[in-house]
């Protein structure tokens, strides 16, 4: 191996180890469209992220862009690890409602990039009802019941 090779080969391994892309992760965009008042236009609901600017963090979960509930003008990027009580597993790439928000979702590497898009399908509308609902009663049923008392007597 040549000295040229063998700088070419250096720096593509630092560049795997950086980035994090040996173990099959990608990179997202981190980013609010604003904050106290205060408007982001690294970061828009309505147009592309400004790639120079826009933070990055690598994931190994999918990449999404969501909507606020409480506020129309705010939208969220980032990584679903990040990301507690969502739909296990997530539906394929697609744009979903959930609750009153709006999340897409995507798993290529800066995928999260692009426009927020519109969601017509139930974010877990892809996990089988009965499934959901069998949770739902199990754990309710674990966890509504009243504390059993008991006395010294019953011990």
């Amino acid at each position: 191996m040549n000295h040229f090779q063998q700088i070419i080969c250096l720096l593509s391994v630092i560049l795997v180890v950086y980035f994090g892309f040996a173990n099959g992760d990608k990179q997202c965009y981190v980013c609010r469209s604003y904050a106290e008042g205060e408007f982001y236009p690294h970061c828009p609901k309505d147009g592309d992220v400004n790639p120079q600017i826009t933070w990055k963090e690598n994931c190994t979960g999918h990449c999404f862009t969501r909507t606020d509930d409480l506020d129309d003008k705010l939208v969220y990027r980032g990584c679903s690890d990040s990301q507690w009580g969502l739909p296990d597993p997530l539906p394929p790439d697609g744009c979903y409602t959930y609750y009153l928000e709006v999340w897409c979702i995507c798993n290529k590497n800066l995928c999260n990039g692009i426009a927020i898009g519109e969601g017509e399908i139930e974010f877990d509308a892809h996990i089988p009802k009965e499934i959901v609902s069998r949770e739902f009663s199990i754990s309710n049923s674990i966890l509504c019941k009243p504390p059993v008392n008991f006395d010294e007597e019953s011990i």
